[in-house]
């Protein structure tokens, strides 16, 4: 996940710049078109990253309800990790 939030932030950093000229060439549009590929596939990869730690939060949830230490521990280290990816 942390290639596809790399990714994510500056190939949105590189639309936002050829958006803030006044005309875009045939050019820019192009390059724009590029860059829609890459953020779609880093959009993919971050939203599969976040069903999964969807799924661990439930399980830490869970866990905790049922009293059972080692699934708290086990899912919510898997999730604080891919957690720490997106607060960077």
């Amino acid at each position: 996940m942390e290639q596809a939030v790399t990714h994510f932030t500056e190939t949105n950093r590189q639309l936002a710049e050829l958006l803030a000229q006044d005309e875009l060439s045939n050019a820019d549009l192009g390059t724009i078109h590029e860059l829609t590929y890459t953020l779609e596939n880093a959009l993919a990869k971050i939203d599969e990253e976040l069903d999964t730690m969807a799924v661990d939060l439930e399980e830490v949830h869970l866990g905790s309800e049922t009293l059972e230490q080692e699934r708290v521990r086990t899912h919510g280290a898997a999730y604080l990790e891919a957690a720490q990816t997106l607060a960077e």
